[in-house]
């Protein structure tokens, strides 16, 4: 489940349930709501303005059957609306099912991640705690580009004050480590060797990015249209009656394209990352 940072969300349970919840990047416990009744169900509201960061929220509660948890990823500004994606199955795709809010979110989303992993980079900022092992290097190398934020480290089982996070310096590939000797030169002191070692909480992505706008929607309408209409249909080949010969055509969405969508491929093929192996 996602859910936008500073917005409302709703947990719904069956029975009186008692409610926890922490940050995943720092296990502190947030206090960001309580139990409503809504139709005769009890309802955990979450309110907006006590769930601000990027992170993903850990939730434990327990009723008459036990504990459950679950956890809620907490993410920035969606790409486009749920709107937006109406319009463009009502006016281009002309296409008269009618869907549910919920069912256009979940595709949405789906969209919005599978365009990400083909660019390898987001569109909005996310929460990401990866585990490294240091190798005595300078550099730490992470899985995600545009770390906008560390929001916590720690190293052999020690977590780092926020004196020692402010020092890092961020990189086009990851973090650096940064202080200063007597003169004032940088040093960069060396990540201790170990395996698995090192834990950074980190938040990543850009503020917006309002080209991926187009292609979410486009691929969003085309996950939840249950038949390609002619849009989407493309020819793989073409036969020359006049010589025989039959030409295979390189067509966006199919052999080998990721998507049936020729402008999302596009949009990939223009927006792709390097990747650092």
């Amino acid at each position: 489940m996602e859910i936008h940072r500073g917005l409302r969300a709703n947990l719904q349970f069956e029975n009186p349930a008692v409610v926890t919840i922490t940050r995943d990047s720092d296990d502190t416990n947030v206090d960001a709501g309580s139990t409503i009744v809504i139709e005769e169900k009890n309802v955990f509201e979450l309110t907006g303005d006590l769930i601000p960061e990027v992170d993903i929220l850990n939730i434990t509660w327990k009723d008459e059957e036990g504990t459950h948890i679950k956890q809620i990823e907490v993410v920035g500004d969606f790409v486009c609306t749920v709107q937006e994606i109406e319009k463009f199955l009502e006016v281009e795709a002309k296409n008269e099912e009618e869907y549910d809010q919920a069912e256009i979110e979940e595709q949405r989303e789906r969209a919005t991640r599978d365009i990400e992993a083909a660019c390898w980079d987001a569109f909005r900022h996310r929460y990401c705690q990866e585990r490294l092992s240091g190798e005595n290097r300078p550099a730490l190398v992470l899985r995600n580009r545009h770390v906008v934020k560390v929001l916590a480290v720690v190293v052999n089982g020690v977590s780092w004050d926020e004196s020692e996070i402010d020092e890092l310096v961020l990189t086009s590939i990851g973090l650096e480590r940064a202080n200063t000797n007597s003169w004032g030169d940088p040093l960069y002191p060396m990540w201790p060797e170990g395996r698995n070692n090192i834990v950074v909480s980190y938040v990543y992505g850009h503020e917006n990015y309002p080209s991926a706008i187009n292609p979410v929607v486009e691929l969003a309408a085309s996950y939840l249209m249950p038949k390609p209409n002619d849009k989407y249909r493309r020819a793989t080949s073409a036969f020359d009656v006049t010589t025989g010969t039959n030409y295979k055509l390189v067509t966006a969405g199919e052999k080998g394209a990721r998507f049936n969508v020729p402008s999302v491929n596009a949009f990939v093929e223009a927006n792709e990352v390097l990747r650092f192996v």
